[in-house]
């Protein structure tokens, strides 16, 4: 009977030495870091004294803690039913969140980062890690996440294969030079501006809604299967040509600094902005965009200019354009000081 006792003891002794002993206090060295929490009465204590109850810690759900200038986020692991946490626009470079695995959203922009481990944060749905140092991002484990934004860092590639169920990729001013998008069927928003990108494969993006792609290295753009798509800039890419005939819905268009001689407009009667400055275009025919309400074309080859069907235009310019010289527009058209031109080019009413 006693040494089942003492088996027991022993059995049970060193159960308790394996499970983790949570402390009382935990640390939090951070001067900045800890004011919010004892300003905002998160910290019970009320005393600046580098610690707080670890209770006090895992009852809260959202934190914002951005531009207060913390350096460091220690002893934010005891939060551990943290959902939602925003450090952005501080002076973090170390942002351990291992033990955070009930965070959805994640905002830690604006800071210092140059690395970060994410593969316990499963649940994460979104993420803005923008403006850091990160030179590679690993999201093989985040397969829930809808929303990234890792724009402003030193990424030569981003790989979100295992990412399908995301809506919105913003990837910008990067180094990045491939882009494989073929297994996010959900992606309705991309923006990969200033990268290296040569080639944009989208076809497999059918609900595609916006793209802004501006500042690579383009030259081809097939955009036949995203006919959901309402806004388009393309601007400052080797673009000579632009077919967006199959894309009906398409209310803002931007091809500054492309290529192109023309451009053909007749399928996107829901177009309300079209700046196409800097082109070598020498006629647009805009008598099916009855809803254009801006329009500018500055800097091309047009030797003459048709609006007299685009009665909603509210800003109008086409300056340096040295071959034209007459622009109709309709009876009723009024042109304001939102409409500039060239003093060779004169607005003469047409039917």
């Amino acid at each position: 009977m006693k040494i089942l006792y003492f088996l027991l003891l022993f059995v049970s002794f060193n159960i308790l030495a394996q499970k983790e002993v949570l402390p009382e206090y935990i640390n939090i060295p951070d001067r900045n870091f800890e004011k919010f929490l004892v300003d905002q009465q998160i910290d019970t204590d009320w005393a600046y004294d580098g610690k707080m109850l670890r209770t006090d810690a895992e009852k809260v759900k959202t934190l914002n803690v951005s531009s207060l200038g913390i350096r460091n986020l220690k002893g934010i692991e005891y939060f551990s039913n943290l959902t939602y946490l925003n450090c952005y626009d501080n002076i973090i470079t170390n942002l351990d969140l291992q033990k955070n695995d009930s965070l959805q959203i994640l905002d830690c922009g604006n800071n210092r980062i140059q690395e970060i481990d994410l593969s316990k944060n499963t649940l994460l749905e979104t993420l803005y890690i923008y403006g850091n140092l990160l030179q590679e991002l690993n999201l093989s484990k985040n397969t829930s996440i809808k929303l990234l934004d890792c724009s402003k860092n030193s990424l030569k590639q981003i790989n979100v294969s295992e990412n399908q169920f995301l809506e919105t990729l913003v990837c910008g001013f990067n180094q990045i030079s491939n882009l494989e998008l073929s297994k996010n069927a959900y992606l309705t928003t991309l923006e990969c501006n200033q990268n290296n990108i040569n080639q944009l494969n989208i076809e497999d993006n059918k609900m595609l809604s916006k793209l802004h792609c501006i500042g690579n290295k383009i030259s081809k753009l097939n955009l036949s299967s995203n006919l959901f798509l309402e806004n388009l800039n393309c601007g400052k890419n080797p673009i000579s040509k632009l077919d967006i005939s199959k894309n009906t819905m398409l209310a803002e268009l931007n091809c500054v600094e492309n290529q192109l001689k023309e451009i053909e407009l007749n399928n996107n009667k829901h177009l309300r902005v079209l700046v196409c400055d800097n082109n070598n275009i020498e006629d647009m025919d805009l008598s099916e965009n009855e809803n254009l309400e801006y329009l500018s074309c500055n800097y091309n080859k047009l030797t003459h200019l048709e609006v007299q069907k685009n009665n909603k235009i509210s800003k109008l310019s086409c300056f340096y354009n040295p071959s034209l010289v007459k622009i109709c527009i309709s009876n009723n058209a009024q042109p304001t000081t939102n409409w500039t031109k060239d003093v060779t080019a004169m607005y003469t009413y047409c039917k």
